[in-house]
């Protein structure tokens, strides 16, 4: 067992017999060391996770932890949540934080009214999310790191941390309220309708000349590591072309045979992995993909490369829990 899974298992335990005490805690407001014990349980877990109570959505209370941005911990908090109780009447458990719409929340000594917040936005129809810019009265009275923080907490609480992590890029945080601002209903609304035209699936290409002569790569930029929190193995596969141009790249009738022959593999690892992109050059066609250490992953792709030998296919796998991978392409040009 692994320090940060004993330390999960120790804070369940704990909770058993402090849950009793938090829920006459909530109703007095006396909350005691109860605070303090807590602190010492998250933090024995990771010390860089935050945590909270609040109202419950479908239960009376909350009990939540935030990896804050962080790929890796949120990875963490999904154990903790899934070696957790079940969610009742009671108590329910998030592994992130919840969406308040309807909260005031508070940084220092700042509200932060969630109705009172301003934005403006474009589509990054690439990456299918909104690019924003947002400000909150209280911001003028802010410094600048705790408008950055407190622009953290409305948005998490306007949406839930993970659903921020999955439709909004990139987030500039002003003190002045910028020309055409709209009010946060207007941009849930907004949100929303994104939310139900994506797809999931945006083939960006890319071009470009190195030292090994041309490049071709294609890959998914709306691919969200949100929404595959369990697959942190990178697997690069390589495949020789037969019949490579002058190049060094793939011709149009190759390009769709190794095309099909990666679904061919998708399929076949089925929930195990999902595909990422393609690279091809030199005389070579490396297809990526994010997978889930478990039984029987590499028997499927040993099989795979055994039945399409004549390609001389190579598999390299290697710990990947930022999705570094995927990061290393986005913010390029052209899609198909």
């Amino acid at each position: 067992m692994s320090r940060h899974e004993a330390a999960v298992r120790a804070f369940w335990a704990w909770w058993a017999t402090s849950r009793p005490a938090f829920e006459a805690a909530i109703a007095t407001g006396e909350y005691g060391a109860l605070v303090g014990e807590a602190a010492t349980h998250v933090e024995a877990i990771d010390g860089r996770l935050q945590w909270e109570l609040g109202k419950g959505r479908g239960a009376a209370h909350f009990f939540a932890l935030s990896a804050n941005g962080d790929p890796v911990l949120r990875r963490l908090t999904e154990r903790w949540k899934v070696l957790g109780p079940a969610n009742d009447d009671s108590w329910e458990y998030w592994s992130s934080r919840p969406p308040r719409p309807n909260a005031t929340l508070v940084w220092g000594s700042h509200p932060l009214r969630l109705d009172a917040a301003v934005l403006t936005w474009t589509t990054n129809h690439l990456r299918e999310v909104l690019d924003i810019t947002i400000c909150h009265p209280e911001f003028a009275r802010m410094s600048e790191d705790d408008r950055e923080s407190a622009a953290v907490l409305l948005l998490d609480g306007a949406l839930g941390e993970d659903d921020v992590e999955r439709w909004v890029g990139s987030v500039d945080v002003v003190s002045k309220a910028p020309i055409g601002a709209q009010s946060l209903a207007v941009f849930l609304g907004a949100l929303e309708k994104m939310v139900d035209g994506a797809t999931g699936n945006v083939l960006v290409t890319l071009e470009s000349d190195g030292v090994d002569g041309p490049k071709v790569i294609v890959y998914n930029a709306a691919l969200k590591q949100v929404d595959h929190l369990d697959l942190d193995l990178h697997l690069t596969l390589t495949l020789k072309l037969l019949q490579p141009n002058t190049n060094g790249l793939a011709t149009e009738t190759e390009t769709t045979r190794l095309d099909a022959l990666e679904r061919e593999l998708g399929q076949a690892l089925g929930e195990r992995a999902v595909w990422l992109g393609r690279e091809t050059c030199a005389g070579k066609r490396l297809a990526h993909f994010f997978a889930a250490e478990s039984v029987g992953l590499r028997e499927v792709c040993d099989r795979w490369m055994r039945e399409h030998h004549v390609l001389r296919p190579h598999l390299i796998s290697r710990k990947d829990e930022a999705w570094d991978a995927a990061l290393q392409w986005n913010g390029g040009d052209g899609a198909e």
